[in-house]
């Protein structure tokens, strides 16, 4: 996939997130970039100018759901913004625990976005759904600015009370569970030479080992990357050569997960 591709690519993917958004969100979206045709490369603000926050929900969990009992559910979630949200979940108005280390909120303390506009996306796995599931569900997306919420009631159908999946049940009370990735970032931009963290979050017993490529390259702990100890990747000194996709692979010895990040390096009005 060439570069140019890609950039239409991401513009697509960001006038979608921006659908949903506010007349002021939108216009602040606008005014952050401009565009050289020649290069075809975009410009961010000055990183001496203010940054306009905003979020916005793109993808929402169904508002009424009905499932079959014992079955396996999956609820999904995307919110963009700047800076990208961080997103986690609620049953019955109690945070689930969603990734081995109960982390959903936290960001690197070494990362400060300058431009960081983003999409993050989350999935809830529900497996061999019981009465005890039976719940409204929220999905929380957050910044240290905003915060916006939606809410699911998923509850069974009527069945006959004797039906039982044994095999389910007992899956379900397994200690091995298969390694998920929960939330993790979807697109990314910011300035070159900055700092960017890329979520990956995981669940799954044993603990899921996590990996990264970058453009279909092992990527090792170096100046360059470092994989945090949650499972994100902190990419140093962003620029031109670090565009692409990003990829997190997160593997145990019940299964294995992947998730897609693209990053893009933004060209920043002060050079």
């Amino acid at each position: 996939m060439n570069s140019a591709f890609k950039l239409l690519i991401l513009i697509f993917s960001l006038i979608a997130l921006s659908r949903t958004a506010s007349i002021s969100s939108l216009l602040n979206l606008h005014g952050r970039f401009s565009r050289n045709l020649r290069s075809n490369t975009i410009y961010g603000r000055s990183s001496q100018e203010p940054n306009p926050h905003y979020l916005f929900m793109k993808i929402k969990p169904p508002k009424h759901l009905s499932v079959d009992l014992h079955d396996n559910r999956v609820l999904e979630c995307e919110a963009g913004g700047s800076p990208p949200p961080t997103i986690h979940w609620l049953k019955d108005g109690r945070t689930i625990a969603t990734n081995v280390n109960n982390d959903e909120n936290a960001i690197s303390e070494v990362y400060t976005p300058i431009l960081g506009i983003g999409s993050t996306k989350s999935k809830l796995f529900i497996d061999c759904f019981g009465p005890q599931d039976e719940a409204e569900y929220t999905c929380v997306a957050e910044t240290p600015y905003q915060r916006e919420i939606s809410k699911s009631k998923v509850v069974i159908k009527h069945v006959n009370p004797t039906q039982l999946n044994s095999l389910c049940v007992s899956t379900k009370k397994s200690i091995d569970t298969p390694a998920r990735i929960t939330m993790w970032t979807g697109n990314m931009l910011e300035n070159m030479g900055n700092d960017v963290i890329l979520f990956c979050r995981t669940l799954g017993k044993p603990n899921p080992k996590i990996t990264w490529l970058a453009n279909d390259e092992l990527v090792d702990n170096n100046a360059k990357y470092q994989v945090q100890e949650n499972g994100d990747l902190l990419v140093r000194h962003i620029d031109w050569n670090d565009m692409g996709e990003y990829t997190c692979v997160a593997e145990n010895s019940v299964d294995r997960d992947s998730a897609e990040t693209f990053l893009y390096p933004v060209k920043n009005e002060d050079d």
